[in-house]
């Protein structure tokens, strides 16, 4: 089952060819000379699910489509795609020569989406044929700018017009709370409320929490974009690479599991071990249950924010007696590499405390296992959660938005370009709703 990736702005299309480049180093080289090959059904898998076929050239593909307002990062990514094993289809990139839009989400959505909506559901189309079976959507964006805000909520509205029975995946960066764009909580309230209801999933990365993650790795503060985009394309592999799934159809039976009541759609992915890209050692010694361990921590009411799993102190750090959770919806564990994964743990995750009383915990928590390791990781774990954890960072953006929108700052940025007050006013709404939602889950 194929997925076609909708790469929009300067963020989408940044962290999607980081995402290609490690899909291409793990795949490409062997797809090559046997993707065919029954012994290697997880390449043949893979391969298939995010490229489309070697040609009589020998290229390779990616299934995406490379969305911006303006030219510079298409063009740098581009470029730097041709030195890959894998290549951009031409054919698969729309942009506009000059303009942006401007940190406007009113700008994206009114404006440059009816612009641009022929030409990008055409990329799209020819994308969806070279697929034997599409499945999926998957789409990347930032919630804090104009062009993957606003362009990228009018194009995820068009997909699920176009493609009613298709998946869509939604990986969505939310700014820095101490940002430099002055309208980005607007935006990603804008965002947000306005693909909520046509997605079926939105994986939340928050720059706050990936900062904090490659702080702790690289054990100063010199962090910077393509540090972040580079966490983002390991966590999302660690997610969507394939996995065994006994329905066969792992996609499906993920996106169920990720989000199984349709008011409860925002999810974070923790994961561990990660290492420092320039120097990429493995601790052999590190063990499932370790592993495991440090998952259920990140369920702790006052965990700490970002990965900072500890391999010196990694069975006594951050203990508990008798610890607090936060109320989970659902909870998938998605373990790489080895044979034997022992079961030891994972009843923690089975803990009816962890979930409200109306969800079963025998479908509040799923576990899917890969055999084939992940990039160079020996042993890798991901903990995809439907947790009240959204509620805090979400509520901030929110009080934000509604000082600025009570005194009607900016208002008029958003107004010149088609939105309207009783817009704003119902985006709020909408996210005050789903905020209430999160905030009762964790009050239960």
């Amino acid at each position: 089952m194929s997925v076609v990736t909708i790469q929009v702005g300067q963020c989408g299309n940044q962290v999607g060819y980081d995402w290609y480049t490690r899909l291409g180093r793990e795949v490409c080289s062997e797809a090559l000379e046997k993707h065919m090959h029954k012994k290697h059904s997880y390449i043949r898998e893979s391969f298939e699910r995010w490229f489309n076929s070697v040609d009589d050239e020998q290229r390779i593909f990616a299934r995406a489509v490379l969305i911006d307002t303006e030219q510079k990062v298409i063009n740098s990514v581009f470029k730097k795609a041709s030195r890959q094993m894998w290549q951009y289809n031409p054919a698969s990139v729309v942009c506009r020569k000059d303009g942006g839009s401007g940190n406007n989400w009113a700008l994206g959505f009114c404006e440059r989406g009816p612009e641009m909506q022929e030409a990008v559901l055409n990329s799209v189309r020819k994308e969806v044929e070279a697929c034997d079976r599409l499945c999926t959507f998957h789409n990347l964006l930032s919630c804090a700018g104009g062009t993957g805000s606003g362009l990228g909520s009018r194009i995820i509205a068009d997909l699920r017009d176009e493609y009613q029975s298709k998946f869509n995946i939604n990986s969505l960066v939310f700014p820095y709370n101490g940002g430099e764009i002055i309208t980005q909580n607007y935006n990603l309230i804008f965002t947000l409320s306005e693909i909520y209801d046509v997605s079926d999933v939105n994986i939340v990365f928050q720059n706050d929490d990936l900062h904090k993650t490659c702080t702790n790795l690289y054990g100063n503060s010199n962090v910077d974009l393509h540090d972040l985009n580079s966490l983002i394309s390991v966590k999302l592999l660690s997610c969507l690479q394939p996995v065994y799934s006994r329905s066969r159809n792992y996609l499906p039976s993920l996106i169920s599991a990720m989000s199984p009541h349709p008011c409860y759609k925002l999810v974070s992915v923790k994961s561990a071990p990660h290492t420092i890209p320039e120097n990429p050692i493995q601790d052999t010694s590190v063990s499932w249950n370790a592993l495991l361990k440090y998952m259920m921590r990140s369920l702790y009411l006052y965990a700490p924010k970002g990965d900072v799993y500890d391999l010196k102190s990694r069975d006594t750090k951050y203990s508990s007696v008798c610890p607090k959770y936060l109320k989970s919806i659902a909870n998938v564990l998605i373990t790489r590499g080895g044979k034997n994964i022992p079961s030891t743990n994972m009843k923690d995750f089975c803990n009816k405390d962890l979930y409200p009383d109306w969800i079963p915990v025998a479908s509040g928590f799923q576990h899917f296992h890969q055999e084939e390791k992940l990039l160079d990781y020996n042993k890798f774990v991901s903990l995809i959660s439907n947790n009240s954890s959204v509620y805090e960072c979400l509520n901030i953006v929110v009080e934000k938005a509604w000082t600025q929108f009570a005194q009607k700052a900016y208002l008029h940025q958003f107004t010149k370009h088609g939105l309207e007050e009783n817009d704003i006013a119902e985006a709020f709404v909408k996210i005050e709703n789903i905020l209430t939602n999160y905030k009762h889950l964790s009050a239960i």
